[in-house]
């Protein structure tokens, strides 16, 4: 089994017939693994390099200076450096050991609100670049939404248009993995988990590493070809399609001699919204539409479950 790959090409351009066949494509690939590949995604691969090369600029740089725009997980801001939290078991497959990559976490604000990020300084054209990519990556995952909309039944603009994305939550976590030889017996480069939000977008920099537990649980590893970006399902769509649609567990190992940097785009509903399920969804393989849930909810019971382990 390996990820679907959906060319989003016909859609974005306008092809006639193409919103009903990708979002059938969304559909199937959302239904059994909860992740699969998009290439002509519409992002230039010039800036996705730029952001590669400006996150390995930052995580290069002395501890100190990184660690003066130290941040914690709940904010969604700031920089997290190895082992920052600690182990927690999952259904998906227990770590002993703390994590062994390092994350600096960029979120994106509307104009107008106060920029709430902890922005590194020294680094010139750092922040235009992830702002950028920020922007290019929101146009994306708006595109997802519509296309996930209509594989639900819905009409195309159904997610886009609803409170809880209005508007999202949407940040950045540059992500830098040590080479396998530096990470020690039993430690994960990233623990098998699911993503608290809503759906995620993730470039790999072309360094495998990421893999994805089947509904067989089994683990696949995932390819990282050049100018293809990974879409995996968050809790939140999972929650709110009431099962019809997966929540992707995976992890990371980097088997490699080389570090790995992978930048993942978060994007998640508006923390005070709460949704039983959408339209359509009420029956489905969980059965009756579960109660009201918010992200804030679902995000707070989560970490309580963490730190309580």
């Amino acid at each position: 089994m390996r990820l679907p790959l959906i060319d989003l090409d016909p859609y974005l351009s306008g092809a006639p017939g193409s919103l009903r066949r990708t979002a059938a494509q969304v559909g199937a690939a959302s239904r059994t693994l909860g992740a699969y590949f998009v290439a002509n995604h519409g992002v230039p691969e010039s800036l996705v390099e730029r952001v590669f090369r400006d996150s390995a600029r930052f995580h290069h740089l002395p501890m100190r200076r990184k660690l003066a725009v130290r941040g914690a997980f709940d904010k969604g801001v700031g920089y997290l450096p190895p082992g920052d939290r600690a182990p927690a078991p999952s259904s998906y497959g227990s770590s002993r050991v703390p994590d062994a990559c390092a994350s600096y976490f960029v979120q994106r604000h509307e104009a107008g609100v106060p920029d709430a990020n902890r922005w590194i300084g020294g680094l010139p054209g750092f922040k235009e670049t992830m702002q950028a990519y920020l922007d290019a990556m929101a146009a994306l995952a708006r595109h997802l939404l519509g296309l996930q909309s209509v594989a639900l039944g819905l009409p195309e603009n159904f997610l886009n248009r609803q409170p809880a994305f209005s508007p999202p939550e949407q940040r950045l976590r540059l992500l830098h993995y040590p080479p396998r030889e530096a990470t020690a017996a039993g430690q994960f480069g990233l623990r098998p988990h699911t993503d608290l939000g809503y759906l995620t977008i993730l470039a790999q920099g072309g360094v495998e590493g990421l893999e994805v537990l089947s509904r067989s649980r089994r683990w696949i590893p995932v390819p990282a070809p050049a100018g293809h970006l990974v879409v995996s399902n968050s809790d939140m769509c999972e929650l709110w399609s009431n099962g019809r649609f997966r929540a992707a567990p995976h992890r990371v190992i980097n088997k490699g001699a080389a570090e790995r940097f992978a930048i993942a785009f978060l994007a998640a509903p508006r923390p005070d919204v709460r949704v039983d399920c959408w339209p359509g969804c009420e029956n489905s393989r969980r059965g009756r539409a579960p109660a009201p849930r918010s992200f804030a909810d679902h995000f707070a019971a989560k970490l309580q479950r963490e730190a309580a382990s």
